[in-house]
């Protein structure tokens, strides 16, 4: 999304290409605590920080990324508004626009094994084995909770919702230019097939991304150097062999519920959404 927003446009006066000197600089991390300046008085809380308000001001757009479950549905004064994790997203605007990625369970947890064990646990990272971590991950007790109750909540959130587009990382392997599109129509931005084809897709690829992992390594938290290779942009391919170290036998059963439970929203998802379409032609 935020190299289709830097992408030149064919309006008038036509937009120039910009290059990306990190992907933070426009796209912030909406809840680290590093993306705000914390100025002195309460008139000033949540302010950015002057880098990303710049990133902002020259897409014309404020743009984040996330882990965070989706905004609360409005609640009156009786309801209860604690929310859980729901309350930490701000509320939604009537033009405000999301895309929600998805991928599968064994590929999204390999993921962020590798991302919180090569953090120092002061900042979030943990210290654990691939066997403690899938455990803690199907039980919900990693960072954001259940992947199956974010991507339901997600899910339901999206249903019926022309401000939200679902996107599969699968998909997004498969089929890049499809997926920018997608977002492309999404965002409303004027953008030629060509000019995604030639000046967005090259600097999206698996290889563009790894030869300039500077630019997309996140700066909000420090990396535990560990000897083993890691590096920010991995493989793409998620699991392959990770879990083939996992001995805990009672996780399995809960981890293969998972990857069940995703087959089954994907595809609850699909048939509401055709359901939609053809109750409103």
């Amino acid at each position: 999304m935020t190299y289709l927003l830097l992408a030149p446009t064919s309006s008038f006066p036509p937009r120039t290409q910009r290059d990306l000197d990190h992907i933070s600089t426009y796209c912030p991390f909406l809840e680290s605590d590093s993306t705000y300046a914390y100025p002195d008085g309460p008139e000033n809380a949540g302010k950015l920080k002057e880098a990303f308000q710049s990133g902002h001001k020259s897409l014309g757009k404020a743009v984040f990324n996330t882990h965070l479950w989706p905004p609360p549905p409005p609640h009156n004064d009786n309801d209860d508004a604690s929310g859980g994790a729901e309350s930490w997203f701000p509320p939604p605007t009537t033009d405000t626009k999301y895309i929600y990625v998805h991928r599968p369970p064994r590929d999204a947890a390999a993921s962020f094994y590798h991302h919180l064990t090569h953090m120092p646990p002061s900042e979030g990272g943990i210290d654990a084995d691939v066997t403690k971590f899938v455990k803690e991950w199907v039980e919900g007790k990693v960072a954001y909770g259940m992947w199956g109750d974010h991507l339901d909540k997600w899910l339901g959130f999206a249903r019926g919702n022309d401000n939200v587009l679902v996107v599969s990382y699968v998909d997004m392997r498969q089929d890049l230019f499809g997926v920018l599109l997608q977002v492309r129509d999404h965002l409303g931005l004027d953008l030629s097939e060509e000019a995604v084809k030639e000046k967005v897709m090259p600097r999206l690829t698996l290889e563009y991304m790894k030869s300039n992992v500077d630019k997309y390594e996140p700066k909000s938290v420090s990396w535990v150097e560990k000897g083993d290779g890691f590096q920010f942009v991995r493989t793409g391919g998620g699991a392959k062999g990770l879990f083939d170290q996992v001995r805990e036998v009672s996780a399995l059963p809960l981890f293969a519920l998972c990857s069940l439970l995703f087959a089954l929203c994907s595809l609850l998802f699909a048939l509401c959404s055709l359901l939609f379409a053809l109750c409103f032609r």
